[in-house]
């Protein structure tokens, strides 16, 4: 039975004095790549006395406002970690965490990672070969998803993953594959099967462990779920 790593307490968390941003693919000197630059430096100063070591949780807590939904405002969860995992550096993060709030304010924190209690059996497992930039890996994950999930579950989503790799491997590139390939529990509203609904995710826990004996390959263990009401600030 897996043990995760526990989130960072709200006593933990710090209040973000800007809205938290999302990844960027433009190139270097657009606008808003110098706006997401200049976000991760203060965001990086807000920490810096708590970004110390390795083997750390970072959480993000996203505020949007009541008439803004928190499922379906294609705002996706990883894409506001991403970023901030660059940043820190990702291979200083064990666990990392994201959610939606119905809050006017959005919070952040980075501690030690601290292991949780025992996990229940997941939902999927899969162990992927090859590289993550390229279809076939996402196939694999869509395949045994397909087969677990034969229809998309409904309402916000509660989605943990655990990322099982070698110390080599940039995990935090993993992530967006990995959900993007999780269309049939998601729902795929566009032809593109690897475009599913994860702005429907609310709550994102991703978790690393890290295992010389794995090579190249990748094995994800995930828990999906519904979410209760959205925590409020």
């Amino acid at each position: 039975m897996a043990v995760l790593y526990a989130m960072p307490t709200r006593d933990d968390e710090i209040q973000l004095p800007f809205p938290p941003l999302v990844e960027q693919w433009e190139r270097n000197d657009h606008p808003a790549q110098v706006r997401l630059k200049a976000y991760l430096d203060h965001v990086l100063e807000l920490l810096d006395h708590r970004n110390t070591g390795d083997e750390l949780a970072l959480s993000l807590s996203v505020g949007r406002r009541e008439f803004v939904p928190l499922d379906s405002d294609g705002r996706d969860l990883d894409n506001y970690l991403k970023p901030l995992a660059r940043a820190i550096g990702a291979d200083r993060l064990t666990a990392v965490f994201g959610r939606k709030v119905r809050s006017t304010e959005s919070r952040i924190a980075l501690t030690p990672a601290r292991r949780g209690e025992a996990a229940e059996e997941p939902h999927l497992v899969v162990r992927t070969q090859g590289s993550a930039s390229a279809v076939a890996w996402k196939e694999q994950i869509h395949e045994v998803c397909a087969a677990t999930y034969a229809r998309p579950t409904t309402g916000p989503v509660a989605l943990t993953i655990e990322f099982r790799v070698s110390p080599q491997r940039n995990w935090s590139e993993l992530w967006k594959p990995a959900i993007d390939a999780l269309g049939p529990m998601l729902g795929m509203p566009h032809p593109n099967r690897f475009h599913p609904r994860d702005d429907r995710i609310v709550a994102l826990g991703l978790h690393r462990v890290v295992d010389d004996r794995i090579g190249h390959d990748v094995e994800l263990a995930m828990w999906c779920g519904p979410t209760p009401p959205p925590e409020r600030g």
